[in-house]
């Protein structure tokens, strides 16, 4: 019954009753004089009938097995077999019907034996089962890893406590943080704050901590935007949604974060002009170009729109840099080689003299070209000399600090300078 799989029936309790009688019976017999009498006259022929009984159900069972395809049941059926052989050889033996040896002992090992080699085959299909199913959840947390892995949203679990305890890799093209740096860390750790307020006043991480209660008690998806904090230590706007999730191991949260998205019709525009006023955040200058970008894809290649977004974030950057934070080329060579440009930048940002001024960005994109207008506040540079050099001119420190210029003049059409050199006409004319 055990070893088939087949639940207790009537007679099975009715053989073990009988069975545990009998034994009680034989017991009872060789302390009693007068009940082994009547044993051997009644209780060894009651005894012979159980057996034969035993032998047939259990027959019935194991070719009942067989035809079920059931993983041992041929050779349970040799071995019992053999079994019964010898039982019954043994028993006719004993009733001196037959003359043979007795064979009980072998019959049984036999039996044993075909047990033993039947579990054994159990086994082995049970461990090759658990393995195949082991691979085929490997292969599915493999594939699952690689779909949060190639995700352009940023993929985030938390747990009641709100650490993180899994985030993909998106997370360095929102944040530019590595995956090491942020997991086991607080969500909060993540959250943008301004540096004059102490954390417990921020609201970005009162509003956190809000909707990962209510997540937890409601069981409810919550959608709401958030200000994250870049490598930069500067803010970066995006959309979260979180939803509650219960596991072996407790309650998860699980989430994600994009990019602000535009309004759907805004992606079937056939033309757009926009204006811009930016804080000197070089993040600002990523998001920017990149939703730029994305416009130009309706009116050029991929590659090429993303190359475009590639040098009109180069530029950005410049006004930023060298323009309204009044950076320098060796300034900023030295704090790079000393490890503490980013210093340098967060000094700059706060300081009264640059944290008030911005940059204003123009363009406007129809089906024939793509024009922009970079102008930042600062006190400009000579760009005639550095469009005037040919390029085996320039040196490797102008080549790392000129790259944003030089990769513009490679890109766009027209590249043309005011007089100042604090703004930048740029023209993209698309192929028709």
């Amino acid at each position: 019954h055990e070893y088939f799989s087949v639940p207790y029936n009537r007679l099975m309790r009715a053989l073990i009753v009988l069975s545990g009688g009998c034994l009680l019976w034989f017991t009872a017999s060789l302390v009693y004089a007068p009940v082994f009498k009547y044993y051997s006259f009644y209780g060894v022929p009651a005894i012979l009938g159980l057996i034969l009984i035993t032998f047939l159900y259990c027959f019935y069972l194991t070719v009942n097995a067989m035809r079920r395809n059931m993983e041992g049941a041929r050779i349970v059926l040799i071995g019992f077999s053999l079994y019964a052989v010898a039982t019954t050889n043994d028993v006719l033996s004993f009733l001196q019907f037959l003359s043979t040896a007795r064979v009980h002992d072998e019959g049984l090992l036999a039996f044993i034996i075909s047990m033993a080699v039947a579990v054994s085959l159990r086994f082995s299909r049970t461990h090759n089962q658990l393995e195949s199913t082991y691979a085929r959840l490997e292969e599915s947390e493999r594939r699952y890893r690689e779909l949060i892995d190639k995700s352009t949203d940023m993929v985030f679990s938390l747990d009641r406590n709100g650490r993180i305890t899994m985030i993909n890799r998106a997370v360095r093209d929102y944040l530019g943080l590595s995956v090491k740096a942020v997991m086991g860390r607080h969500i909060n750790d993540i959250l943008y704050s301004e540096p004059q307020m102490r954390s417990l006043d921020q609201f970005n991480v009162y509003l956190m901590g809000q909707k990962i209660e209510e997540v937890l008690t409601e069981k409810n998806r919550v959608s709401f935007h958030n200000l994250f904090r870049t490598n930069l230590h500067e803010p970066r706007e995006l959309d979260v949604e979180m939803e509650f999730m219960q596991t072996e191991t407790g309650p998860v949260i699980s989430g994600r974060a994009r990019g602000r998205t535009e309004d759907e019709m805004n992606r079937m525009k056939i033309s757009e002009a926009q204006s811009y006023e930016l804080m000197n955040y070089l993040s600002l200058a990523e998001t920017l170009a990149h939703q730029i970008g994305l416009g130009l894809t309706r009116y050029m290649e991929y590659d090429d729109a993303m190359s475009l977004r590639l040098a009109l974030r180069e530029i950005i950057i410049n006004a930023i840099e060298h323009g309204n934070l009044a950076i320098t080329f060796d300034e900023k060579s030295a704090a790079q080689n000393e490890g503490h440009y980013f210093d340098l930048l967060r000094d700059r940002q706060a300081d009264p003299r640059y944290r008030d001024r911005r940059v204003y960005i123009r363009y406007a994109i129809d089906s024939r070209r793509a024009r922009f207008l970079v102008r930042d506040q600062g006190a400009g540079f000579d760009h005639q000399e550095m469009m005037s050099r040919r390029p085996h001119d320039l040196n490797e420190q102008v080549l790392m600090h000129g790259r944003g210029l030089i990769y513009a003049v490679s890109e766009f059409d027209s590249v043309t300078f005011n007089q100042v050199g604090n703004a930048v006409y740029l023209v993209k004319n698309f192929r028709t």
